[in-house]
């Protein structure tokens, strides 16, 4: 198991290198302090992530754009993604056994992002659709679900002061009935512009059918320079059902 889980390490490191792993909410951030004031935001973000911890892991990666950017209109925003993983389930299945649930999620949705009291708040919804197989520890396919529904997401960033950040993320959806939500705090590495970043305290709460999982953590964001970020955080996690254990989560993005 110990083999495996560094396996799965090593490729989120990779994955981070190769495909600018992130979030989209942080293209506001990048839009705060990277890009000089005569040329607005992005119009198009590239991210990727991957999260892991002993039972689960996730890859997913996506795309951010502003299709109106070129005639002045930054308004209208259109946020993609698509991913996958395996989840060691936590609730009662055939002969009392765990199962590995291998999932895949894909969402397209538009919305804005407004300049509110100092901050940027992002509000998005649209479809999405969610696969799901669960088989037991002998091979047997225990249950396949197919489910499209809509989601919505609001993303917040602001700076109290010139070397904090304040991060506030929520997202829900009907495919899967799961919410997710995250706060977190940071202070600037280094001087004004420089290329380490914030860091600090997280905290984040999951619920599905399925299972509940809260995190508490600390993150180091914003990690480069330009078009390129980076963000690492990690800590310990509690999942229904589940004795506690740490958590790692890798991700990036790339503004062209």
């Amino acid at each position: 198991m110990r083999k495996g889980f560094v396996r799965r390490l090593i490729c989120a490191a990779a994955m981070l290198v190769a495909a600018q792993a992130s979030a989209s909410p942080f293209e506001p951030e990048l839009k705060q302090n990277a890009a000089p004031p005569t040329t607005g935001p992005f119009p198009f973000v590239l991210f990727a992530g991957s999260e892991l911890d002993p039972w689960n892991r996730y890859a997913t990666g996506g795309f951010k754009l502003r299709p109106f950017h070129a005639l002045g209109k930054d308004g209208f925003i259109i946020l993609a993604a698509a991913g996958g993983g395996v989840w060691r389930e936590t609730r009662d299945l055939a002969l009392n056994r765990e199962s590995d649930s291998r999932k895949f999620g894909a969402y397209a949705l538009a919305g804005t992002e407004l300049a509110i009291a100092g901050g940027s708040l992002g509000l998005f919804a649209g479809p999405e659709y969610f696969r799901e197989t669960a088989t037991d520890p002998r091979g047997v396919v225990l249950r396949r679900e197919r489910r499209v529904g809509l989601r919505a997401h609001a993303d917040w960033w602001s700076h109290p002061t010139e070397r904090m950040l304040l991060t506030a993320n929520a997202a829900a959806g009907s495919a899967r009935k799961d919410i997710w939500m995250r706060l977190a705090f940071g202070w600037g590495l280094g001087a004004k512009g420089s290329p380490w970043g914030f860091a600090g305290p997280e905290i984040s709460y999951y619920a599905s059918p399925d299972s509940t999982k809260a995190r508490i953590g600390l993150h180091w964001s914003e990690l480069g320079r330009g078009g390129f970020r980076f963000r690492i955080s990690g800590g310990l996690s509690k999942e229904s059902g589940r004795k506690p254990g740490a958590y790692l989560t890798i991700g990036g993005y790339w503004a062209m």
